[in-house]
């Protein structure tokens, strides 16, 4: 690669957390609490913290502190901390 592509780079995070936002919607784990699902949702989360802490660190440091963990370096890596008391962290805007 010769050059940063940012725009192509952030197409690809976005188009990975839509696809996670899907499943957290198929997965209804407000419903049925399933541990597989669970684990899964919070890997996908986990994932999209390690590719937007470049972009938002102040953003991705607030999701660290309830996932209880420090993402020090860009690498892939499985999820296993304990989840804390999340905070607001985007507020969402009304149209």
């Amino acid at each position: 690669m010769d050059k940063f592509e940012f725009q192509e780079v952030i197409k690809d995070i976005l188009e990975f957390s839509d696809y996670a936002n899907k499943k957290f919607n198929d997965f209804k784990i407000w419903e049925n609490k399933d541990e597989n699902n669970i684990f899964t949702l919070v890997q996908y989360v986990y994932t999209l913290c390690i590719l937007l802490k470049p972009f938002i660190p102040e953003s991705i440091e607030k999701i660290e502190k309830t996932l209880n963990t420090k993402i020090e370096k860009f690498e892939y890596s499985i999820y296993t901390g304990k989840i804390q008391k999340p905070e607001i962290i985007f507020t969402k805007i009304e149209k």
